[in-house]
């Protein structure tokens, strides 16, 4: 149920194919290990854990982090992400309203308002992409 893999070459997900039958019973994944950097390249890429959890969708343990677990980092990761891009596109919309009615009437929110979601919005960003940053380290166990 436990696989350590830590330090070896793995870069690409067709590499680990072989385990979904060779091992079916697979919970816990050990690809990194940033302490003793020990690492494979496929850690680095962008959609290292979901593309691990398409593989192996019984995996509840990647690099030591909770995967199916409710109050887990990686899936506040990916809800964060979904609201960042959500909220993206309510921005644009709204940004997309506010031309259109500037050049009609006069606009009814005023500038410390929208300097102030701006920074809301900025501050998500930032600390959305500080998760990023700590989960690529291994720092978010």
């Amino acid at each position: 149920q436990i696989l350590h893999l830590e330090g070896n070459k793995i870069s690409d997900f067709r590499h680990l194919e072989i385990l979904q039958t060779r091992a079916p019973r697979l919970r816990h994944l050990y690809l990194n290990d940033p302490l003793n950097n020990l690492t494979n390249p496929i850690c680095s890429k962008t959609n290292y854990a979901a593309g691990v959890l398409k593989l192996f969708p019984k995996l509840e343990v990647l690099d030591g982090m909770r995967l199916k677990y409710e109050f887990s980092l990686y899936k506040l990761g990916l809800s964060l992400e979904k609201e960042m891009k959500d909220e993206n596109n309510r921005t644009d919309n709204v940004k997309s309203a506010f031309s259109n009615e500037e050049s009609t009437t006069e606009n009814t929110v005023d500038s410390e308002e929208e300097a102030a979601f701006e920074n809301e919005i900025r501050i998500l960003k930032e600390c959305i992409t500080e998760f990023k940053e700590l989960q690529e380290q291994g720092v978010t166990r």
